[in-house]
């Protein structure tokens, strides 16, 4: 993280960025009393003051990347995720199966043909955002062919980067406030995922660190929520993944105090029962219905990291 480090700033600096109903902030983990199960977390996010039982706490709205799955791809908007498969359709916020509602109609990018758009505007928008850097019959084909929606959220972030739609220090403070975890990472990943990362950086033409590249694509794997084709949909269909800045900094917990809501590429929270001013707001990164060996397994092969929870 050499090349980074010194653009790390305080991540509480890009706050405006968020709605927040409380004031939240990201703090040092302590170790002694830390709510999380994250076994090296070294950063957290915290409540700022009291907050009441299934009370909004914050929301995002603008994600630093988005991905959708392969597998729903020519039936997901690639901008605002809106999906023919989702039994409520977020922008007309109706039931698909309404009789004065139809569920929205995809078109393919004219020029590359490798993602879908519900409209026009969502195009312009993707365009600007960041299909501009990718849309092309030969990278755009390739793209497709990366079945982990991290590794090609990574292809995403490196052209966005190169672009100039993320700075280096948005990249310094998304590393450095996990310098531990990115180096215990590190040094446990396998070789399956070092030769992700960097096919990911040839495919993206990328001349960043392959280092660099590699605690990015951990740090992904750590941070993406995943976003779901309705609210009531399962842990099991998840239609894409969207990597917003102070999300990332939420922590796995098997006893969560919040819960997620994602409408389309935005996310809410709520909490789930009284939290105390200084507590760290945690969320599940799977279903805590699931018993701890499944919990476990799923969360070290898509997580990378162990889970302390009993």
């Amino acid at each position: 993280m050499a090349s980074f480090e010194k653009h790390a700033r305080d991540p509480n600096v890009y706050l405006h960025i968020v709605k927040q109903a409380i004031p939240i902030r990201v703090r040092d983990c302590p170790k002694s009393k830390s709510k999380s199960r994250v076994s090296y977390a070294d950063k957290g996010l915290f409540a700022a003051k009291a907050i009441e039982a299934y009370q909004e706490v914050f929301r995002e709205s603008k994600p630093m990347v988005k991905v959708v799955h392969e597998d729903v791809i020519e039936a997901t908007c690639d901008n605002c995720f809106v999906s023919v498969y989702s039994t409520l359709n977020l922008k007309t916020a109706r039931f698909n199966s309404d009789i004065h509602n139809k569920a929205p109609e995809l078109s393919p990018c004219p020029k590359c043909k490798c993602v879908w758009y519900c409209s026009v505007k969502c195009e312009q928008e993707a365009l600007a955002s960041h299909h501009k850097f990718e849309c092309g019959p030969d990278l755009g084909k390739k793209l497709r062919e990366v079945a982990h929606p991290a590794q090609r959220a990574l292809i995403r972030f490196l052209l966005r980067y190169q672009g100039g739609k993320i700075s280096k220090r948005l990249i310094g403070t998304f590393l450095g406030a996990y310098t531990l975890s990115m180096e215990l990472a590190v040094e446990n990943c396998n070789d399956q995922v070092k030769a992700e990362a960097e096919t990911a950086k040839r495919l993206a033409g990328s001349d960043m660190a392959s280092q660099d590249v590699l605690r990015l694509y951990l740090r992904l794997m750590m941070a993406m929520k995943p976003v779901y084709t309705a609210p009531q949909d399962s842990w099991e269909t998840k239609k894409g993944g969207v990597l917003h800045f102070y999300s990332s900094f939420i922590n796995h917990s098997c006893d969560p105090n919040m819960t997620m809501f994602c409408e389309g590429q935005k996310i809410r929270y709520r909490s789930l029962r009284k939290i105390d001013a200084k507590e760290e707001l945690t969320i599940a990164y799977v279903s805590v219905d699931w018993d701890v060996r499944a919990r476990r397994d799923i969360l070290m092969r898509e997580y990378t990291f162990l889970c302390k929870c009993k």
